[in-house]
């Protein structure tokens, strides 16, 4: 459900060679780069909360590019970018950009406008009334598709998305493709408990590890539970084999497994299990996703940072003017 986004378990035996699996956060993994926070990010995992929700979130239509995005008239007679252009008196540019911007995607079921609604539900205060402005009624739902519009373009992702219609799994359950491995559960479980957990703030994730794109924001966060590990006990669990060599992070010297229970606006709660890698000092240096979580797990996770439109058409101005009436 996202057009785009600007910057923006087998079992088997034998030691991975591939340099690939060796997978500490990388400059893609880095949550030092999700806007927002309010102080250094927190790394040591004994000092990490293990709960943490957010209550003011709200959500609407995605306004799908199938049926002509923001310019559809799904809720009334006129589209919202319609009666954006009657009241601020473009001459129906908007619309017009919103219709050809919507062509390529048109055949693409889950393309449409479910970052900007995100972003918008996660930094804006509901709309809960109509506004009028110029003579021209904006209902809830147009009030919406303007702030979606106003944060459609907003956003820098952290992790990787993957573009493939197909993936491939090695004999330990991993994934191949280096694009679609995306998320690693140590910039999750950083990014949770730092940003909904200490700061009070939300986060958004593209729930489907896949080609498709279904961004979300995350209202919770709670670790149903935790478990030190030994070197031995974290090969077995990644691995699946006997050895002596942890493969996928020679730094880390410490494991910590996690399950942890998050929920997505809109949805009931989902469990990941991971383990945590640390270093000398208790801090995450990455991980790596376990049992079911290996093949289902978020894609990547972001926040926007200033309001930034994809159509060109749109004065911030009006739609504040719009915006403020309605709330």
């Amino acid at each position: 459900m996202l057009r785009y986004l600007l910057v923006f378990s087998l079992v088997g035996c034998g030691n991975p060679q591939d340099s690939f699996l060796k997978e500490p956060m990388n400059a893609l993994n880095d949550p030092n780069r999700i806007p927002g926070s309010i102080s250094a990010l927190e790394y040591e995992f004994s000092k990490l909360p293990s709960e943490g929700k957010v209550e003011r979130l709200w959500t609407g239509w995605w306004w799908p590019m199938s049926q002509k995005g923001t310019a559809s008239r799904k809720f009334g007679s006129k589209s919202p970018m319609e009666k954006y252009d009657i009241a601020a008196n473009t001459g129906g540019v908007a619309q017009a950009w919103e219709i050809e911007a919507s062509r390529p995607y048109a055949n693409i079921g889950w393309a449409g406008h479910c970052n900007g609604l995100a972003s918008a539900g996660i930094m804006a205060e509901e709309p809960t009334r109509a506004a009028t402005y110029n003579g021209v009624t904006f209902e809830i739902e147009d009030v919406k598709a303007l702030l979606t519009e106003k944060w459609q373009g907003s956003g820098y992702i952290v992790g990787d998305r993957c573009d493939l219609k197909v993936v491939t799994y090695d004999q330990y359950g991993r994934i191949k493709e280096t694009e679609c491995r995306d998320l690693n559960p140590g910039t999750f479980h950083i990014a949770l408990t730092n940003y909904l957990g200490l700061f009070g703030k939300a986060l958004i994730t593209d729930i489907d590890n896949s080609e498709a794109v279904w961004n979300y924001p995350v209202s919770s966060f709670k670790v149903l539970s935790t478990q030190s590990m030994t070197n031995d006990e974290a090969i077995w669990r990644v691995q699946k084999e006997s050895s002596t060599v942890y493969s996928y992070n020679p730094n880390a010297v410490d494991f910590v497994y996690v399950k942890n229970s998050v929920t997505f606006l809109g949805f009931d709660p989902r469990t990941y299990e991971y383990i945590l890698e640390l270093d000398l000092n208790g801090k995450i240096l990455g991980g790596e996703w376990l049992e079911k979580s290996k093949k289902d797990h978020p894609d990547f996770i972001w926040r926007p940072s200033d309001p930034q439109a994809d159509n060109p058409h749109l004065d911030f101005q009006i739609i504040d003017s719009i915006y403020k009436q309605s709330i």
